[in-house]
């Protein structure tokens, strides 16, 4: 295995967790035949407290390991963000309104929710067989704390997480 860095531009003006990959020292950051090989300009997505923070030429730039970046992102949505490793791509469910009782909640109140449907799935750990049963369109429940949230221009939230913090499927 190879140990793999990359830069990235850090001129994100609306999400700075999404930039272009503008230099990667290996010639490519995933090195595994199953895995999309992420390229020179390709827009990657990172979680915030991913990467170091360098000033090179007057210009900003993220230092990132290959486990830092989230996914690709091949469009003006996160619906369009594919996924790399094991991670999973979920549209967060809606949070409820009002208590059993009825007692309408007030949006500081509302419970963030942990379930959402599965938009898309990553091919997998980096030399390992996918084996996920997880599959787009499936309802699933996550963890808590678990992964990378992200809200979408037209207001929609979504997560990238492990596919090991996705804890049960529902039906």
């Amino acid at each position: 295995m190879r140990d793999c860095a990359g830069r990235v531009s850090a001129s994100g003006k609306d999400d700075p967790s999404v930039n272009y990959v503008l230099h990667d020292r290996c010639g490519l950051l995933i090195d595994h035949p199953h895995v999309c090989i992420l390229q020179v300009g390709d827009q990657v997505v990172y979680s915030k407290y991913a990467g170091t923070e360098l000033e090179l030429g007057g210009e900003e730039h993220v230092l990132l390991k290959e486990e830092d970046v989230v996914g690709i992102k091949n469009g003006a949505s996160y619906k369009d963000l594919k996924p790399l490793g094991d991670r999973v791509l979920i549209k967060v469910g809606k949070a409820e309104e009002a208590t059993s009782g009825g007692v309408l909640l007030t949006d500081s109140a509302r419970e963030k929710p942990l379930t959402g449907e599965v938009i898309a799935v990553g091919p997998g750990k980096k030399g390992e067989e996918n084996t996920s049963t997880i599959s787009p369109g499936t309802t699933v429940m996550y963890q808590k704390y678990a992964g990378t949230e992200f809200k979408d221009q037209d207001g929609s939230e979504y997560i990238v997480v492990q596919g090991s913090d996705v804890m049960a499927t529902l039906m």
